[in-house]
């Protein structure tokens, strides 16, 4: 009873763990998208200010 409470609770863990690591993976990507929008942006500011 002890040790199937123990697996179930491990099991817990692991699964919150890989939607944890996917909810970082999810919002790593949606900072680089801005990240790489707004580099493009700042770069299309800066040959404007040149010419």
């Amino acid at each position: 009873m002890n040790g199937s409470i123990k697996i179930l609770i491990n099991e817990l863990i692991i699964h919150n763990e890989q939607k944890f690591t996917a909810i970082i993976i999810y919002i790593i990507q949606i900072i680089m998208k801005f990240y790489k929008k707004i580099k493009i942006d700042n770069e299309q500011i800066y040959h404007e200010q040149k010419f």
